[in-house]
């Protein structure tokens, strides 16, 4: 913050705060980011991606690990090391591609899980 204007500065903290929630982002959003020319689709799917993400994020006794096991479980279709009630929903969360990725209004169809 600014305490002379009164406004926000971000000079020091805005890479920091992206590189600290990289893995937390949706490909398409991290496209956007990366080439601010590309114009990719973003819409509530890429919000979809994020919670699965979060929801890896709390299972992990280690945050560092996060970029690994997301790319770890895009691999697979289930993920044993997932709490049980997990282990389908998330990998349907965190596809690469966001015309299979489930949308956060489908996340109902996953009661059954929770």
């Amino acid at each position: 913050m600014d305490f002379a204007r009164g406004t926000p500065t971000f000079e020091t903290s805005m890479p920091e705060l992206i590189h600290e929630t990289w893995a937390y982002m949706a490909p398409e959003v991290q496209e956007k980011m990366m080439d601010p020319m590309r114009n990719p689709l973003i819409d509530t799917r890429a919000d979809a991606f994020s919670f699965g993400a979060v929801l890896v994020d709390v299972t992990l006794k280690d945050s560092d690990e996060l970029e690994d096991k997301i790319v770890e479980i895009q691999n697979r279709e289930q993920d044993p090391s997932l709490p049980a009630n997990l282990d389908k929903m998330v990998p349907q969360l965190l596809e690469i591609d966001p015309e299979k990725r489930t949308r956060l209004h489908d996340l109902s169809s996953f009661k059954k899980y929770l």
